[in-house]
């Protein structure tokens, strides 16, 4: 956790929500995967207070910060999983190289479907009635 730093003093005289105990319950927040919504909420503040101390680069950059390590978490947890299960390996692969390893995408329209549906259906009623 960071308290004390020039973020924060920055922050302080800026803005009277703001202290270390905040700060430090937001960075805490994202370093857990909490969103920024969520880590508003948690230190007793609004989303749009967050956003305005993030034009403050330190604190945008400790939460970026926070944001990577958590990432950094998920994925070392995800690649212990492969060591005893190769579908976590696959999850990876899947996400971080889809156009190579991802499903393929169905490009169908819904719609154009549902029309030649109706168009069979009209025909087959247009023959069933008498002229």
């Amino acid at each position: 956790m960071v308290v004390g730093t020039m973020t924060t003093k920055v922050i302080l005289k800026r803005k009277n929500k703001a202290s270390d105990t905040r700060i430090n319950i937001i960075l805490d927040a994202i370093s857990r995967g909490y969103t920024q919504r969520d880590a508003s909420k948690l230190a007793g503040i609004s989303e749009d207070t967050i956003s305005l101390w993030k034009k403050d680069s330190e604190f945008s950059e400790q939460m970026e910060q926070k944001e990577i390590e958590y990432k950094y978490s998920l994925l070392s947890t995800i690649h212990k999983a492969g060591e005893r299960s190769w579908q976590a390996c696959a999850w990876i692969l899947e996400r971080k190289y889809n156009s190579e390893y991802g499903k393929p995408k169905d490009d169908s329209n819904p719609n154009e479907e549902l029309e030649r549906r109706q168009k069979l259906i009209l025909e087959k009623l247009n023959g069933m009635l008498p002229d």
